[in-house]
C-alpha cells in the first residue's frame, strides 16, 4: 500500500516536508528542504531521501547509517550511491525516486536516458521533472539524435520493470489544504508514446533524407 503523508521539522535554512514512499517492495521518506541536510537535520532514518530545492541545481541525498548524507548524482552513478541497508539504487521516473533492486541497473539507465533523449541525466534534471509532474506540466518529448548517431532501442528492454511507477497521492505542502488525487498516466504509457513519436520523427526524418538526396541527384543531373 502506498501511503502519503507530510509534516514539517527545521531543516539547515527552513522548513522541510516529509512524505513517506512505498514503490518496488521498499518503503522510506522523502523530504524536500531549501537548504543542504544537516547530521542528524531532519531526523531521518538510513535509506531516507532529501531534495534541497533551494536554489539551481537542485540536489539529491541519502540519509546513511551514521546520520549523514551521501549526494546521489545521476542514474548513470547511480551504483556510486548504493541503500545503505538493501541492495538498491535510486530510479528516477517523472514521478518519484524510488529504490529499486540493483540488478536491474542496465535496463532502468537505458529507460531513463530513452525518456531524457538529449536532457542531462543529473539529479538537478530529475527533480525539475517531478516538480513539473506534480504542478501537472506534461513531460516534453526527447528530442531526438542525428541519425547518424541515434540508436534503437534494444529489444530486451520492457516496461515489465515499472512497477515502482504505481500512482501516489500527492503530498500536500505545509501549511496548505490537502491535494485531491489527479489520476496520472503510468510510465508504461508513457514510455509507449515516447517510442511511437521517436518511430514516428524516424519516419519523418527518413522521407525527408530521400527527398534532399533526390534533389542532390536532380541538381547533379543538371
Amino acid at each position: 500500500m502506498n501511503m502519503n503523508t507530510t509534516d514539517s521539522t527545521p531543516s539547515a535554512e527552513g522548513r522541510t516536508t516529509r512524505k513517506e514512499i512505498t514503490a518496488v517492495g521498499c518503503t522510506f521518506a522523502e523530504y524536500r528542504g531549501e537548504g543542504k541536510p544537516l547530521r542528524g537535520n531532519p531526523l531521518a532514518i538510513p535509506g531516507d531521501v532529501y531534495f534541497d530545492v533551494k536554489e539551481q541545481p537542485y540536489t539529491v541525498w541519502v540519509c546513511q547509517p551514521d546520520s549523514g548524507w551521501n549526494q546521489w548524482i545521476s542514474m548513470a552513478e547511480s551504483t556510486n550511491c548504493k541503500h545503505p541497508k538493501q541492495d538498491r539504487i535510486l530510479y528516477p521516473s517523472v514521478q518519484r525516486l524510488a529504490w529499486v533492486p540493483i540488478s536491474g541497473y542496465n535496463s532502468y539507465l537505458q529507460q531513463t536516458r530513452l525518456r531524457l533523449g538529449k536532457r542531462n541525466d543529473a539529479a538537478d534534471t530529475h527533480i525539475k521533472i517531478i516538480l513539473d509532474h506534480e504542478h501537472g506540466v506534461k513531460p516534453a518529448l526527447p528530442q531526438i539524435e542525428d541519425p547518424s548517431s541515434a540508436r534503437a532501442p534494444s529489444p530486451d528492454s520492457s516496461d515489465d520493470d515499472d512497477d515502482e511507477v504505481k500512482q501516489l497521492p500527492q503530498s500536500a505542502m505545509i501549511g496548505s489544504n490537502p491535494v485531491k488525487d489527479v489520476p496520472n498516466k503510468s510510465e508504461a504509457e508513457i514510455m509507449a508514446e515516447v517510442r511511437a513519436d521517436l518511430e514516428n520523427r524516424c519516419r519523418m526524418m527518413h522521407v525527408q533524407n530521400d527527398h534532399i538526396q533526390k534533389a542532390l541527384t536532380t541538381s547533379s543531373r543538371t
